[in-house]
């Protein structure tokens, strides 16, 4: 009880206090403008591709160099679609450090390629995936 007593003290205390003192202090370690956006964007083409990899698992690939054994969509091509947006994250990440108002640029970019990689889930999803005798080269 003693406790629940001292933080609700606390609280009110830190909330009664006058304008331009302890709440109102810029944070030093506040993420930069766009950081937010840029996160969410990250999210967004994970996804993206995790949607694009379900969708062509064990179909026809028809990019050559991410095609696994017989041309099909497997987890070598997962591995080397993971490390190319995997890739892709960590450069964004050290440059936006550097240099943080590229952040918006790195969403807008980011938000585009989820968009393009969303549309082609959908376009594989209607696709039928060869039987498995079926060599797709």
């Amino acid at each position: 009880m003693r406790s629940f007593c001292l933080t609700v003290f606390l609280c009110s205390v830190a909330l009664a206090e006058p304008e331009g003192t302890l709440l109102s202090r810029p944070n030093p370690l506040a993420a930069p403008a766009g950081q937010r956006m840029w996160k969410a964007s990250l999210l967004s083409l994970a996804g993206a591709t995790a949607l694009d990899a379900a969708s062509s698992w064990g179909k026809c690939e028809g990019n050559s160099l991410i095609a696994g054994g017989g041309g099909r969509f497997d987890s070598r091509s997962l591995s080397l679609k993971s490390a190319a947006i995997g890739g892709l994250m960590a450069f964004e990440h050290f440059s936006g450090k550097k240099h943080p108002q590229l952040y918006r640029l790195f969403s807008a970019t980011n938000f585009a390629v989820s968009g393009g990689l969303s549309a082609y889930a959908v376009r594989n999803f209607g696709i039928a995936a060869p039987s498995p005798g079926y060599s797709c080269r």
